[in-house]
């Protein structure tokens, strides 16, 4: 199964789980020691995925987390019951339980026992598995036909999540005026915050002979510099 342009591909970390019936949507996840279990059920073509990274929670407190199995295999079919999945007609598929470092202990080991231990008590059909190991795997499953694509990665489990580029810091734009109620010329700066040449205000004067017009404040100083044109004009004639 090779995702399209059009898929839409949604990745599941480490104590997530996703159930859809979207024609266009696949899930991805990384594996390394922990697993995933793909369910499906063909008929309505609804499936969903989860990522669980230990067998069971070591205490009662802890025993609702998605992290661990027990509650992410009950959450997930849960969640596909409600979108119409039939529980008899349930199908699963297996991966990951990988031994990529010795510093984790055996921790692939044990949820490789416990997936297909949980199916089987639930009475869930294991189609396929691919478990074990010591290199991780990068799962790519499209719900609603239980295909799956598998690919061996080398090395250390990569970033489970598309890395978000770096926000773009808005550019501060500082208002200017070329002066204020007082009287008073204030500096005008540009984007760069420099200082730009000096801007004349808009000016009136009440004496149409008057050489220069008094400066004028307030919010009419263009409707006072229309009218001294106006005056000039007048006298000029």
């Amino acid at each position: 199964m090779t995702p399209t342009e059009k898929d839409r591909t949604s990745y599941i970390v480490q104590g997530e789980f996703r159930v859809s019936r979207d024609p266009s949507e696949v899930l991805s996840t990384v594996l390394g020691s922990c697993v995933a279990v793909c369910l499906w059920d063909p008929a309505p073509k609804v499936g969903g995925m989860n990522h669980f990274l230990l067998p069971a929670a070591p205490g009662q407190g802890d025993a609702k987390m998605l992290r661990y199995g027990a509650h992410a295999m009950e959450v997930l079919i849960n969640e596909a019951l409600k979108l119409g999945a039939r529980r008899k007609a349930l199908q699963a598929k297996l991966f990951g339980g990988a031994n990529v470092t010795d510093a984790l202990g055996p921790i692939g080991q044990a949820n490789a026992t416990f997936a297909p231990a949980y199916l089987n008590d639930e009475g869930i059909p294991r189609l396929a598995k691919s478990l074990g190991g010591t290199q991780a795997r990068r799962i790519v499953f499209r719900p609603v036909t239980g295909h799956v694509r598998q690919l061996i990665v080398d090395g250390a489990v990569p970033e489970q999540r598309p890395a978000l580029g770096p926000l773009r810091k808005p550019r501060a734009r500082t208002m200017s005026s070329c002066s204020d109620r007082a009287g008073v010329r204030r500096p005008r700066r540009g984007w760069s915050g420099a200082a730009l040449p000096a801007r004349r205000c808009p000016v009136s004067s009440p004496d149409p002979d008057a050489d220069r017009p008094a400066p004028v404040s307030g919010p009419y100083q263009r409707r006072a510099a229309c009218r001294w044109k106006s005056h000039r004009r007048a006298a000029a004639t």
